[in-house]
């Protein structure tokens, strides 16, 4: 049996954008990637 992969993710980079580009230490990924989500969330408010 062949191994599926995600189309977005075999594509992210060629042909769509990243939504988002920055770095973290193993430490602070989790807050950083909750703070970018409510970043995220209010701006995309209607």
């Amino acid at each position: 049996m062949g191994q599926k992969v995600h189309p977005h993710g075999i594509r992210l980079g060629i042909v769509k954008p990243w939504s988002s580009t920055w770095f973290a230490n193993t430490q602070d990924f989790a807050d950083n990637l909750e703070g970018d989500f409510k970043v995220r969330k209010f701006l995309n408010k209607e």
